[in-house]
């Protein structure tokens, strides 16, 4: 319950919407982004 407690403050507190646009940012520019082969999933699952 610990764990979840603060995955849960720090989706609270934008934390994983920032590491995501940082490494976005970060990654192109030395070419380590591929994105050829990229694939996107939408299928729901449970936890």
């Amino acid at each position: 319950m610990t764990y979840w407690c603060h995955l849960a403050e720090w989706t609270r507190a934008g934390v994983w919407s920032r590491l995501h646009e940082t490494l976005l940012a970060r990654l192109p520019g030395v070419d380590a982004l591929d994105f050829s082969r990229t694939i996107v999933d939408g299928s729901p699952m449970r936890a």
